[in-house]
């Protein structure tokens, strides 16, 4: 393993270690297996977890994306650093994931506002 990849796993770790965590226990080697689409497992890990947590992912997600994913190719990153295991073969592979991983996220956001809104 190259110390560039061991770099960015121990940097995530540190830095996102609830998304990190969200991520590599859905998305790992068998997630086709298990949920047959990244799409499926993404939806998976959301229903899974409870709002707390999916505010944590949130920020998370928001932090890596402003530090990472717009200034490099975020493959790696996604791959080695939040141990995503999608084989993405070109950079615009990994952005339409980051895209899709937006769009759940903003969903979910959007629905932890209404619920909080007929709380009151």
């Amino acid at each position: 393993m190259s110390e560039n990849i061991q770099n960015q796993i121990v940097y995530a770790k540190e830095r996102w270690p609830v998304l990190q965590n969200f991520f590599s226990c859905y998305l790992h080697q068998d997630w086709s297996i298990h949920h047959g689409s990244t799409e499926a497992s993404l939806d998976q890990a959301i229903s899974d977890h409870d709002r707390e947590t999916l505010k944590s992912v949130m920020r998370e997600w928001t932090n890596w994306k402003q530090r990472v994913w717009k200034k490099t190719d975020p493959r790696e990153s996604l791959n080695y650093g939040l141990g995503i295991n999608i084989d993405f073969r070109f950079p615009s592979d990994a952005r339409k994931f980051v895209k899709m991983v937006d769009e759940k996220l903003a969903a979910v956001s959007g629905i932890a506002q209404q619920n909080l809104g007929q709380a009151e």
